[in-house]
């Protein structure tokens, strides 16, 4: 079974500090074998391009161990068109988006060129949800429905305070998978029934430790195949549709 973390922070930001050395370290410890790096704070609002090169770098380097998804600030407006664009011709697999700091709301269509970006290159599109009032669980399930090819993430599956926004958020729409990170353990386990082919195994390392999100998920009381979709299979159906076109 092929264990892929499907949110780690990888950069040297405000709240967020990790670099290469511990993240593989990590994964050597906890027996994960593939990691989604997301840029931190700074390289998210701002400084989108140099983030996104680290991605590159660190994704070149460990082909066999990260998978990146790129930042891109819709309020740079056509430059974050290119920004994005200029990211997965590079190869980078997906868009990494937290609203809250980047200062929109998810169902803003400010953020429609990018969710255009991801369409036509077939990138997954991640999303920090359980924020307010910019990081909503339902602001992103009227995205999903707005741009219904296009598949998107929703960070944290709205974490403690927004989890009864899931149902609803996840009726009619298909493209919308659901990251475990920093939720409790029975929203993980009922997500996992209810919603097991579309349920993703991730962290937010360092925010969280990695061993801790991943024990979670694997007390899950569900059987082997639901279990390997969510800790790796899900996700790397995901990021296969995105390699066609990226390394």
């Amino acid at each position: 079974m092929q264990v892929i973390d499907a949110h780690v922070n990888l950069g040297i930001g405000r709240y967020k500090k990790q670099d290469i050395a511990a993240i593989l370290s990590g994964m050597e410890e906890n027996g994960v074998d593939r990691c989604v790096l997301c840029p931190v704070e700074e390289y998210v609002t701002v400084y989108n391009r140099e983030g996104n090169e680290m991605l590159v770098k660190a994704c070149c380097e460990y082909p066999d161990k990260f998978y990146g998804f790129a930042a891109a600030n819709p309020w740079y407006g056509e430059r974050a068109v290119k920004l994005l664009t200029d990211a997965f011709e590079a190869g980078l697999h997906g868009a990494f988006f937290v609203s809250s700091l980047q200062g929109f709301s998810i169902d803003d269509h400010i953020v429609d060129p990018l969710i255009e970006v991801c369409r036509r290159y077939s990138r997954p599109a991640y999303f920090h949800t359980a924020t307010p009032a910019f990081a909503l669980p339902l602001q992103l399930a009227y995205l999903a429905r707005r741009f219904p090819d296009v598949n998107f993430i929703m960070g944290h599956c709205g974490a403690n305070d927004f989890v009864y926004d899931i149902d609803a958020s996840m009726y009619k729409t298909p493209n919308l998978y659901l990251e475990t990170s920093l939720n409790y353990c029975e929203t993980i386990y009922r997500v996992i029934r209810d919603y097991p082919d579309r349920v993703i195994f991730g962290s937010d390392a360092p925010r969280s430790p990695q061993k801790f999100e991943l024990g979670k998920v694997q007390k899950a009381d569900a059987g082997p195949d639901v279990m390997e979709g969510v800790l790796g299979g899900n996700i790397l159906q995901l990021m296969e549709r995105s390699s066609a076109s990226g390394w």
